[in-house]
């Protein structure tokens, strides 16, 4: 075909053109008649001396409109054989397909005159704002003919017939003979929506869509009411769901995607949202019987309304997590206290952890109720308890990790410490856990009682994700004490051996911890003088000895308070005992080794212990039957009466030869010092932990102030708050003490014209 223009008579061309445009929208063409007929168009739009394009496009145009008349016709008269809705869906099908085909004949003069016309008339409308009629491509021409000719005159036969066919479907009725031609027919109308007209009635889909939406609430309201009224809830809600469900793939068979959503939402609004109130009142049920079908149910039904929609729901279970916990805390165990408390809270937490995530796919609303709950459960205050929730999980702690496996890579174990790190995160005073767990961790780590450092480790790690470097580096540091202090004693022992100036052999074993007074929670003084023993002392003599070598310049202070020993007692016929116990009364043991029968004066000289120190230490062996408690008969009674002690200066306590005990091993544990001090240790802890806090929040605010220069007052609160919450819940007064002391410290000032408002003083 030559591609060269030529002088053409618009009339020749277009009667054999016509003739194919004819086949294609009627039926098939021959190859050959559309290569010829594409050469037409082509040669028609390039024609000389001008173009053809313009006849081409209106006598297209004619003949769509001639032909469209026709189908109508067609279409009134095969309604009375076939039905309106069959033989409607037969002319589209037919029309749609050559119109498709037609629109591909015409691609040259849709491209090369159309688009160049819409260009012309898009910049004359901004010339003149004037709207002329839009130039169609022919696709979209013969679908607005199609819109005008057909769709439109028809429309009030066409609608309802639709919607009858979708009425007798959600209806049940087993007629469906032009359900078939639904979708095709509700096609025909987006087939309008997808070209860009100049015809406002092309929204016709819209309008379609809108007459079924209207037609779909009327129905579920009158199915809902009945449902309401002659149901229970949880009925309600299982045939809710089902009707929805239907409705979804109805959806799916009668209208084009984009109106999936807008049916289902339309359903959930009459059936559910119009009765919220009668569904809230049942949820409170269901959430205190806790019926996880019926909540299943309630949550995939109010999921899709708002987000307000699923409040009420939450706030009850909420309302019913701190319930239970409140009710399982009064009832805790009280010979173990802290085991009871922790294994109550992930009662609970496992519960409703389960009932968030199977009921409620772990929506993160709910997630959040169940934390404030957890929050609210753990940290209020109980009259059961006479501890606080973060000194009971410390203890919790102490108990898992004294009894723990010696590797913490067993599953169960791993477990059991991942499950604290739960309660720890709802904790509001975690500080307050880092005091305790310290010291606990203190005397384990100090009398040995951990199973193992490796499961101490594994503990401290998990801290150390959950609340930073900071909040666990003295609790390193007193881990790491304990490696240090084994390098330490071997590289003493070697010093024994090898230092030509010692030559010392101490004639027992001996170990020293050497703690950082910093790190650790304790006073580094000791709790009372004591003269060590001999054998202890010359040990001690050569360790400083050692260690100042090692060290020049570190000051070394024993406390013997918190030493422990082990004596080997023989008795005669051979029996022999290993006794482990304080370094205290090892002291008080060893002055016998060369007496058998001392007064209590002689054993307070000898030892140098505070009376409270020596009567525990008397006491304990006394009771263990180690030594006998001897009375004056002379000066015994008077003694006793005129001391402040259980024991007067002259009573006399003997070694008992005939002891015996059915352990070859055994321990003598001295009674706690005086029981009040604890109560004076607590204030002082609170004391020395709300000045903590202050220094902390003070820090705090000047960084913060530092950064943003200037900060009203609410807004560095809200701040101070929020970024304090890692540590423990700070209230307002104290924050509002630390910004005036701040300002006294002048860190801070107050902005000249407002007093509410802060800057930072670099």
């Amino acid at each position: 075909m030559s591609m060269k223009p030529r002088k053409l008579v618009f009339e020749e061309v277009w009667t054999n053109l016509r003739k194919t445009v004819n086949s294609l929208m009627t039926g098939k063409v021959d190859r050959e008649a559309w290569h010829n007929s594409y050469g037409d168009v082509y040669h028609l739009c390039v024609a000389t001396p001008e173009s053809q394009a313009e006849k081409l496009y209106e006598a297209t145009k004619q003949y769509l409109n001639e032909h469209v008349h026709n189908l109508h016709a067609e279409v009134v008269r095969r309604a009375e054989q076939v039905g309106f809705l069959a033989a409607y869906h037969e002319q589209w099908i037919e029309y749609s397909q050559g119109l498709r085909n037609l629109n591909t004949l015409y691609i040259y003069l849709n491209i090369e005159h159309v688009r160049k016309k819409q260009a012309e008339e898009a910049g004359a409308y901004f010339d003149t704002l004037q709207e002329t009629e839009k130039r169609l491509e022919i696709g979209a021409l013969g679908l607005e003919i199609w819109m005008n000719t057909m769709i439109i005159p028809q429309k009030d036969i066409l609608l309802p017939l639709i919607l009858k066919v979708v009425h007798d479907d959600r209806s049940g009725s087993q007629d469906d003979s032009d359900a078939r031609y639904v979708k095709d027919i509700v096609g025909s109308f987006v087939s309008m929506e997808c070209h860009e007209t100049g015809s406002k009635e092309l929204r016709f889909y819209k309008k379609f869509e809108a007459r079924y939406l209207e037609e779909t609430s009327k129905y579920y309201s009158n199915i809902s009411s009945t449902l309401i009224e002659n149901t229970s809830c949880s009925e309600f809600m299982v045939q809710v769901l089902r009707y929805v469900d239907q409705e979804d793939q109805r959806s799916r068979k009668f209208l084009d995607q984009s109106s999936f959503k807008a049916v289902i939402k339309e359903c959930e609004k009459v059936m559910v949202g119009d009765h919220l109130k009668i569904i809230y009142q049942e949820a409170r049920t269901m959430v205190a019987e806790l019926r996880s079908e019926d909540l299943r149910n309630m949550y995939k039904l109010l999921k899709p309304l708002d987000q307000s929609a699923m409040l009420p729901v939450i706030k009850d279970l909420q309302t019913r997590i701190e319930q239970i916990g409140s009710d399982l805390l009064q009832h805790i165990d009280n010979d173990n206290v802290a085991q009871s408390f922790v294994e109550a809270v992930l009662r609970v937490y496992d519960d409703f952890h389960r009932l968030v995530s199977d009921v409620f796919k772990n929506d993160q609303q709910f997630v959040t109720a169940l934390d404030r709950a957890c929050i609210s459960v753990i940290n209020s205050k109980h009259s059961k308890l006479s501890y606080k929730a973060p000194e009971l999980l410390a203890r919790y702690c102490d108990q898992i990790l004294k009894k723990g496996p010696r590797y913490p890579q067993e599953p169960e174990f791993e477990s059991k410490l991942l499950r604290t790190i739960i309660v720890f995160k709802y904790l509001d005073d975690k500080d307050l856990f880092q005091r305790s767990y310290s010291k606990l961790l203190a005397k384990r780590l100090i009398h040995g009682l951990y199973a193992s450092l490796a499961n101490e480790e594994s503990m401290l790690l998990m801290l150390k994700q959950a609340c930073g470097h900071e909040y666990t580096s003295k609790m390193h540091r007193m881990y790491t004490d304990m490696s240090v202090s084994d390098e330490h004693n071997v590289k003493f022992a070697e010093y024994l051996r090898e230092a030509p100036h010692m030559n010392l052999d101490l004639g027992l074993n001996f170990y020293a911890l050497v703690l950082q007074a910093g790190a650790w929670p304790m006073q580094n003084v000791a709790v009372s003088p004591f003269i060590a023993p001999p054998q202890l002392a010359r040990c001690m003599l050569a360790f400083e000895s050692f260690y100042k070598e090692k060290f020049n310049g570190r000051k070394l202070t024993w406390l013997h308070h918190l030493s422990n020993a082990d004596i080997r007692l023989n008795y005669p016929k051979g029996r022999s005992y290993v006794m482990s116990t304080s370094t205290f009364t090892l002291g008080v043991v060893l002055l016998f080794q060369t007496e058998d029968r001392l007064t209590y004066d002689m054993l307070r000289r000898g030892t140098n212990l505070q009376d409270d120190y020596l009567v525990k230490s008397l006491q304990a062996l006394v009771e263990t039957k180690v030594l006998l408690e001897v009375c004056d008969t002379e000066q015994g009674d008077s003694s006793n009466r005129a001391s402040k002690t259980p024991y007067g200066p002259d009573t006399v306590f003997v070694l008992n030869f005939d002891f015996a005990h059915k352990r070859t091993k055994f321990r003598v544990i001295s009674a706690p010092v005086k029981e009040q001090v604890t109560a004076q240790e607590q204030e002082q802890t609170v004391a020395s932990l709300e000045e903590d806090r202050k220094a902390y929040l003070q820090a705090l605010i000047v960084r913060l102030m530092k950064t943003r220069k200037v900060l009203k007052h609410n807004e560095l609160v809200e701040l101070v708050i929020f970024q304090a919450s890692e540590r423990f819940r700070p209230n307002v007064t104290m924050i509002k003490k630390c910004v005036e002391s701040l300002i006294e410290k002048q860190y801070l000032e107050r902005m000249p014209n407002s007093a509410d408002e802060y800057s930072y003083v670099a």
